[in-house]
């Protein structure tokens, strides 16, 4: 439990001072970036944002080196038909381009707010 709590805490610093429409997921698990992944969705349309930057890590520190993240966000923006795409020169970095409009099924906790 004190790991999941580490790794919360590390979530949130890293978010804290995040670019507007950025989203630092590469240390939470697969069910846990999904669900923050539609937190900023929601604020990035809210903003009126035109893309979002996920941080989604490169895989060093998962089993095999094999980044989960990725192919895992990137499935989930399909669903929204979200095109996402990885930085040039940061492979650990999706770059989500967002329709004009909300996507009616977009799931999650609403806008975001840091809770202490």
């Amino acid at each position: 439990m004190r790991g999941l709590q580490n790794v919360w805490r590390a979530h949130i610093a890293h978010n804290l001072n995040a670019e507007p429409q950025e989203i630092d997921v590469h240390r939470l698990g697969v069910q846990e970036a999904v669900f923050e992944i539609r937190r900023a969705l929601k604020d990035a349309y809210v903003s009126g944002a035109t893309s979002l930057k996920i941080i989604v890590g490169k895989g060093k520190h998962s089993k095999g080196k094999l980044s989960v993240l990725k192919p895992a966000v990137i499935r989930e923006l399909e669903k929204y038909k979200i095109e996402a795409n990885p930085e040039p020169n940061n492979a650990g970095v999706l770059l989500a381009i967002l329709p004009g409009k909300v996507p009616d099924d977009v799931e999650g906790a609403g806008p975001s707010s840091v809770v202490s």
